[in-house]
């Protein structure tokens, strides 16, 4: 029955093992087909913001073209230089801002390649200087470039005609506060610009494109998805890609940002930085951004579904567990049928046997008497057993044992244990030897559960210690006045009980291996009788085996160890 056990409990850890393996293979999977959906909706969420956003930008600078085009045409008819500042100079007075707000607008001015005369209008008064070597080179790449954007400034080259090129400085960052900023916060209602920053500076430049870089390590995190709080905002930095400007007044102008979306992949966080006009930091509120939106619902599935798989396998180890331990709870209880068969049907048959040699007359007149003392015998041994099953019957169907104290003269009653277990250990060649100390009183206790105990623990030594081989028991009652506790203690020098084993020994119906095998007489209930009364009355119970003795040598026997409060009657 042991090797079943075993292989019992080795079916249910090796389905434990399986479990686990299954929940972390699931999680691992599912983990993986999770967060490349959450990437793939997140890179589509900010794909859409990243365009959303660039195109409002770059139909707002727009205006910058509008403007030059405007400004050229106003004075392509005007090409005295007179007439062009005054032109040029009540452009910039004006208080009505036409397409673009004069603010924005640093200086307006203009250079003569013929008279080597570069000449600015900063709103209050006209500078002149000549041209220099900067400017000459200038105007050899205006040819191509029509324009040169220098940090936070850009400077068009208008040309009027073979000499006269109109000079037009532009403060974007303020452009960008006027015109741009409100415009993304318009048409994304959901989006806050927290900060704007134009690529003036190297060091911005790399932490700002490394922030931007960093959002392609998007990660599904379930657990801090769940547990976020709802207040908090998403930080994104977006690019501003600027376009090609086109001050030739024409409308053939390319666009360097595509009117549809890209196919979804990395191309996005592959932009050339060259073509990035500003960097901006935008705090989309968790409630509104679709992308925390799909992270939190995939949490939810992921942990969902991690739940109900363990959720199932647990229940399926916990049926595995319940139909073994009732395989083995039928397996212990044919045991103690046999058992307790076998138990009853020794005294029985003595009993009768003796009975039917007494009604046929064939037992001599003096001899009745240790007929008498054989039935006697025999029927305690029968009550002993009858008593165990109704204290075991109790217990399984939990009912509370009402603890009944009585005075009990304890010298006076440890002789009458000591003469009726005297001849029951003479039959199995057991000497029996006991030690009273401070026993001589009169104590409160309930006797009808001492006496289970220690019935229960000597039959235990007289049954199952020595195997019927020759043997000693040693009993020593010890009260103890400053503890106010009854102390007893039974030793045997018999084979033991393993360590394995030991665990065990408590509970109802278990019968030791050896027990088994040899086929010893018990019903596997005593022991499980002597743990439940010693609680009943408060105590406990100490088992060593192998143990020490006081001349310190080890003996491999069994020291039962039990400890119950008592109060001597006064």
């Amino acid at each position: 029955m042991k090797k079943l056990f075993e292989k019992q409990k080795s079916i249910i850890y090796l389905s434990i093992i399986i479990l686990v393996t299954i929940l972390a293979l699931f999680s691992i999977i599912e983990y993986r087909w999770f967060n490349n959906i959450y990437k793939e909706e997140f890179t589509k969420t900010y794909n859409t913001i990243l365009l959303n956003t660039n195109r409002v930008a770059n139909r707002e600078l727009e205006r910058i073209e509008i403007y030059s085009n405007w400004l050229s045409k106003v004075n392509e008819i005007n090409i005295n230089e007179k007439a062009l500042e005054d032109n040029l100079s009540n452009n910039l007075l004006s208080s009505n801002d036409f397409i673009i707000n004069k603010e924005a607008i640093i200086s307006l001015g203009y250079i003569n390649t013929n008279t080597e005369v570069e000449k600015i209008f900063d709103g209050q008064s006209w500078s002149s200087n000549l041209i220099s070597s900067e400017t000459n080179q200038l105007i050899q790449e205006i040819e191509n470039t029509s324009y040169k954007r220098d940090n936070e400034n850009l400077s068009i080259f208008i040309r009027l005609n073979e000499y006269i090129y109109i000079i037009i400085n532009i403060d974007l960052l303020l452009y960008s506060q006027i015109y741009i900023i409100p415009s993304i916060e318009e048409s994304n209602f959901d989006l806050v610009i927290d900060t704007f920053t134009q690529t003036n500076n190297q060091t911005t430049n790399d932490y700002k494109n490394e922030q931007f870089l960093k959002l392609q390590e998007t990660k599904f995190s379930p657990i801090k998805s769940i547990f976020q709080r709802s207040n908090v905002n998403t930080a994104l930095t977006v690019p501003i890609i600027s376009q090609d400007f086109n001050f030739n007044k024409t409308n053939d102008k390319p666009n360097n940002f595509p009117d549809e979306p890209k196919k979804l992949d990395e191309s996005i966080f592959n932009i050339d930085e060259s073509k990035i006009y500003a960097y901006i930091t935008i705090n989309v509120s968790s409630s509104n951004f679709y992308g925390l939106y799909i992270e939190k619902t995939l949490s939810y599935i992921y942990i969902g579904g991690i739940f109900l798989i363990g959720l199932i396998g647990f229940i399926c180890i916990l049926l595995i567990y319940q139909l073994n331990r009732i395989q083995k709870q039928h397996q212990k209880e044919r045991e103690f049928t046999a058992s307790i068969t076998h138990e009853l049907r020794t005294p029985l048959t003595v009993i009768q046997s003796a009975s039917d040699n007494l009604s046929s007359n064939l037992v001599k007149p003096e001899r009745i008497s240790s007929y008498g003392t054989l039935i006697k015998q025999q029927s305690n041994r029968l009550n002993s057993m009858i008593e165990n099953l109704l204290v075991f019957s109790k217990i399984e169907n939990n009912k509370a044992y009402q603890i009944n104290l009585s005075e009990l003269n304890l010298i006076q009653y440890l002789i009458e244990m000591e003469k009726h277990f005297q001849s029951i250990a003479k039959e199995k060649n057991i000497s029996i030897k006991w030690t009273k100390i401070n026993t001589n009183k009169e104590v409160l206790l309930d006797r009808t559960v001492y006496e289970l105990i220690l019935s229960n623990l000597i039959n235990n030594s007289i049954f199952h210690a020595y195997n019927n081989t020759v043997g000693e028991i040693r009993i020593s009652v010890h009260f103890s006045d400053q503890k106010k506790m009854l102390i007893t203690t039974i030793e045997d020098d018999g084979r033991g009980i393993p360590t394995k084993e030991q665990k065990y020994i408590y509970n109802s119906y278990y019968r030791g291996e050896k027990s088994i095998s040899t086929q010893e007489r018990g019903s596997g209930l005593g022991l499980f009788i002597v743990k439940k009364n010693v609680s009943i009355l408060g105590g406990k119970i100490i088992l060593h085996s192998p143990y020490k003795r006081l001349d310190g040598k080890i003996k491999n026997g069994c020291k039962f160890e039990v400890y119950i409060p008592c109060k001597e009657k006064k």
